[in-house]
């Protein structure tokens, strides 16, 4: 490996920390370096891995007399190039599975540990309770302190962990007594190479599981004894150091998320024109820093229908301005969709699927979202679709989608009819624009008042036309309804830019890093950097991240 790589690491940290996955790519690459002897030095006093394979060996022979279990002879299969003082071994003759069914109610007050105690990939034990607290009834496995537990459901998550007590584990949990190093066993159990191997001959598709056949004929790259127990402080100082950069990632997200809570609460509270521009202005001045996350640029989206509908945004107050129920702002009766179940078969008129209504963020009806419906001329004329009318949809399984009200605009041309789960709503044009009923029934405000008739059938949450027509909306003149539909466009439309280059620029800080970290790691190591401290490796990310 040449220090070049690293470098390069290095130089492009700062635009790579955008990428969210910055910390588990340099976990696993750390993981992935140790396993291949480039964190490490080979020194003279080693002890020689034959005399370690050898009391392995010897081991297996005595535990063979008392349980006469057979001993594969199978060599292990290399899986890449390690340094010529290690060795690939098999995992059974390095490991042995120490199944012990119990009863439970004979350890009541012990600890009990399933997998869902472990956390994926990292290798840490998170809360759990007692055999007792989690009603456990069926036989789990006896485990003690020293041990690998080893989660052999869904393999993909790589979750396992070294245990300093006794108690029992899910049967779904393989106990592990390792004749090496047990830290670097472990360790080992959470990277790459070893999960490539254990995920890849499983074809189950309900309940990925590795059995004990595959788990045994796992290679297992095995250093001298000293060397190990070097890698594992190597990695573990490297890994600390990766949590530390993951802790002030996600402390600056929380920070940024609540300072901008806090000033979109000040905005939206604003009770004069100078305080709502004292406000405004501090967003604006703050805005790179409040709005360089996409996650964040999302919570503008609401804050813009508040701002929009409460007349901030074109310098009105609506206070002043009566309220209108939907129900009276309608030029016809509402009307739910067609209930006959629509074909996947392109035969007949366009019908709207349920998700139309829902799939797009700037509250139109997706109209790509579509099946077909053969259907008299009655039927169509009766559940037609034209530009200006309004859908919500009346049935959701996701509350903040039930009520929500689409616009449709017609922009394929083409003759759609709609289903029975959205409901139409055509309003009188001399009172209201649709474009305005559409965001100010979408507004937090309005939505609060929405979601207060929702309620739960049969695991669907539902909200009738009939509530929905008594929800008020503020109702300023034409003109100014105009004015806060172009001012809230325009805003949205910044929105969606912003998110868009923010995506784009988290995209290619993932794409860096993986090419960064792929070099590193498949760079051929030469003679004269042939080893690379991983703690380096980390530092500089840590610490380029400010708090």
């Amino acid at each position: 490996m040449t220090q070049a790589a690293v470098d390069s690491l290095f130089a492009h940290f700062k635009g790579i920390s955008a990428a969210a996955e910055s910390a588990p790519t340099l976990r696993r690459l750390v993981l992935r370096l140790a396993m291949q002897g480039r964190l490490t030095e080979r020194l003279a006093t080693d002890e020689s891995v034959e005399l370690l394979l050898a009391n392995i060996k010897d081991t297996h022979l005595a535990n063979r007399k008392k349980t006469r279990k057979k001993i594969a002879t199978e060599p292990a299969v290399a899986l890449y190039s390690i340094p010529p003082t290690w060795r690939w071994v098999r995992f059974d003759k390095i490991a042995t599975i120490a199944s012990n069914l119990v009863k439970p109610q004979d350890y009541l007050d012990e600890p009990h540990i399933a997998p869902n105690h472990i956390e994926k990939a990292t290798g840490r034990l998170l809360e759990y309770t007692t055999v007792r607290e989690d009603g456990v009834r069926s036989n789990k496995h006896r485990f003690f302190a020293g041990q690998v537990l080893y989660s052999k459901i869904r393999p993909n998550l790589a979750k396992s962990v070294v245990v300093d007590f006794q108690g029992l584990c899910s049967a779904d949990m393989y106990p592990l007594n390792s004749h090496m190093n047990v830290e670097f066993l472990h360790l080992y159990t959470l990277s790459q190479p070893f999960l490539e191997c254990v995920t890849s001959d499983d074809n189950r598709l309900a309940m990925p599981k590795v059995n004990q056949e595959q788990l045994s004929a796992v290679p297992v790259p095995v250093p001298p004894t000293q060397e190990q127990q070097r890698i594992v402080a190597e990695v573990r100082q490297a890994l600390g150091l990766c949590d530390e950069l993951e802790a002030k990632q996600r402390q600056q997200r929380q920070a940024r998320t609540r300072l901008n809570e806090a000033c979109l609460d000040r905005l939206l509270t604003a009770q004069t024109p100078d305080e709502f521009t004292e406000h405004w202005q501090r967003i604006h001045d703050n805005f790179d820093l409040l709005y360089d996350d996409s996650s964040i640029v999302a919570s503008l989206r609401p804050a813009v229908l508040s701002l929009g509908t409460s007349g901030h945004l074109t310098g009105h107050s609506l206070n002043s301005w009566p309220k209108a129920s939907i129900g009276s702002l309608l030029r016809e009766k509402s009307l739910n969709g067609i209930s006959t179940r629509p074909s996947n078969e392109p035969h007949g008129t366009e019908i709207l699927r349920i998700s139309a209504g829902t799939a797009r963020q700037d509250f139109l009806i997706a109209e790509e979202e579509h099946k077909y419906l053969e259907a008299d001329e009655a039927t169509r004329m009766k559940f037609s679709v034209e530009p200006g009318d309004l859908f919500a949809c009346r049935f959701n399984g996701n509350l903040h989608y039930v009520g929500l009200f689409s616009l449709y605009t017609g922009y394929r041309q083409v003759e759609q009819l709609y289903p029975d789960k959205l409901i139409r709503f055509r309003v009188d044009l001399g009172r209201c624009l649709p474009e305005y009923v559409r965001y100010a029934m979408n507004s937090p405000e309005t939505r609060g008042d929405v979601e207060k008739f929702c309620a739960t059938t049969a695991g669907n949450i539902g909200i009738s036309a009939t509530k929905l027509k008594t929800v008020e909306i503020p109702l300023p003149p034409l003109e100014c309804q105009r004015r806060i539909v172009e001012r809230i466009e325009a805003v949205l439309s910044m929105c969606e830019m912003l998110q868009a280059a923010l995506g784009q620029r988290e995209a290619a800080a993932e794409r860096l890093l993986g090419a960064l970290t792929h070099r590193l790691a498949t760079a051929p190591p030469s003679a004269e950097a042939a080893r690379l401290p991983a703690a380096p490796l980390v530092p500089h990310v840590a610490l380029s991240i400010e708090a």
